[in-house]
C-alpha cells in the first residue's frame, strides 16, 4: 500500500509538473521545516495538518520539507523502533493525502540510531533526487550537520553529474537542510564549501535554500543566493515570537520572490 501511495505522490507531481512549460508566468513552491512533535511516545501532529491545508491553500505545484519531521534518536534514550513506526503510520496519513504533493529531506532530528531507516518510509521522503518543473530544476539533498562530511562521496558525485546533465535548464535551485558556509570551522572543511560554491557557480545556480535554523536570512557569492529560510513549527511555538512557519518561492520569468509567512494555529491543533 505504502509503495502505491508513493508512487501516486511522485506521479502527481511529475504530471504537475511535466504540464508546465518553459516561460510560464510563474511557479510557487512552498517550503516549511522543523515539525517534529513534542514527544516520540505519543506524537500528536494535528498541528502539522492545520499547516499543511494553510499551505494548501496557496496552491503551490509542490511542499517541500526542509527537515525534523520526526522525533528521532535513539534506543539508548528509550525511543524503540515501535515509537518511529507509530510516528511514521501517523504521519504517513497526512503526507500521503491524494492531492497533497509533498517533498521531505532529512534533517538530524529525523535519523533513528542514526540512520534515515524510517524517514525513507515516509510518502514524499528522499535521501537526494532531483526535478524538473518547466523551466526550474530543482535539487534535493540529504547533508550533515558535519565538518568533515556535509555530502557524502556518493552524493556529491551525483550532484555533479546531475548538474551537469540539466546545465541548459534556465534555473537550478537547491535545497538542503543544513547551511554550507556556517557549517565549516577549519581549513579542510573550508575546502568542501569552496568546492561546492565553485560547482554551483559553474553551472550557474539560481539560488540554496536551506532550513536548519528558525530564521529568514539572505547572502549572496559569486552570482549564487543562499537563502536560510528557518521554520518555527515546534510545540514550544509560543514561546518565541516574529518567526515564520513557512515560504512560497515565487518564480516569475526567472525571477525568484521569497514571502515569509506565519500561520496562526488554533488551539484545537495545539
Amino acid at each position: 500500500m505504502k509503495k502505491f501511495t508513493i508512487l501516486i505522490a511522485a506521479l502527481s507531481l511529475f504530471l504537475s509538473c511535466k504540464g508546465m512549460k518553459q516561460g510560464d508566468q510563474s511557479i510557487i513552491i512552498a517550503v516549511t521545516g522543523n515539525s517534529s512533535p513534542f514527544s516520540p511516545f505519543r506524537p500528536d501532529f494535528s498541528s502539522f495538518k492545520g499547516l499543511m491545508t494553510e499551505i494548501s491553500s496557496s496552491h503551490p505545484v509542490v511542499t517541500i520539507h526542509m527537515g525534523n519531521i520526526l522525533y528521532g534518536g535513539s534506543k539508548s534514550l528509550g525511543i524503540t523502533a515501535e515509537d518511529m513506526e507509530m510516528q511514521n503510520q501517523a504521519l504517513s496519513e497526512i503526507t500521503g493525502k491524494r492531492g497533497r504533493i509533498l517533498h521531505i529531506i532529512p534533517g538530524e532530528r529525523d535519523r533513528y540510531n542514526g540512520t534515515l531507516d524510517f524517514f525513507e518510509k515516509l510518502p514524499g521522503a528522499t535521501r537526494y533526487s532531483s526535478l524538473n518543473c518547466g523551466g526550474v530544476h530543482l535539487i534535493f539533498l540529504s547533508s550533515k550537520d558535519s565538518d568533515r562530511e556535509y555530502l557524502d562521496t556518493e552524493q556529491l558525485r551525483w550532484l555533479k553529474n546531475d548538474l551537469q546533465e540539466n546545465r541548459d535548464i534556465p534555473y537550478t535551485i537547491v535545497f538542503s537542510h543544513h547551511r554550507i558556509f556556517s557549517q565549516f570551522r577549519n581549513r579542510e572543511t573550508s575546502n568542501r564549501a569552496e568546492y561546492l560554491q565553485n560547482l554551483f557557480r559553474k553551472y550557474s545556480v539560481t539560488a540554496v535554500i536551506t532550513g536548519d535554523r528558525d530564521r529568514f536570512r539572505e547572502s549572496e557569492k559569486d552570482g549564487v543566493r543562499y537563502i536560510e529560510t528557518g521554520c518555527d513549527n515546534s510545540p514550544e511555538r509560543k514561546k518565541h515570537t516574529g518567526k515564520n512557519q513557512f515560504y512560497l518561492l515565487t518564480i516569475t520569468n526567472g525571477s525568484l520572490n521569497v514571502e515569509p509567512c506565519k500561520y496562526k494555529y488554533q488551539k484545537e491543533n495545539r
